[in-house]
């Protein structure tokens, strides 16, 4: 079961804290990553399925 767990946050989406400490220590207004969150976010709309149906 631990394994299947580990598998399926593989194909989760980045988190939103990414954004806070690239603000947080001057890395930029923040845009970038929040890019990347919402990138990964479309992208595991077809990852997490697809994850599940392999493992």
């Amino acid at each position: 079961m631990s394994y299947g767990i580990f598998i399926l946050l593989i194909a989760m989406p980045v988190g939103s804290t990414v954004t806070l400490i690239e603000m947080e220590y001057g890395g930029g207004d923040g845009r970038v990553s929040a890019g990347g969150i919402a990138l990964t976010s479309l992208v595991s709309l077809v990852t997490i399925p697809l994850i599940s149906f392999i493992a």
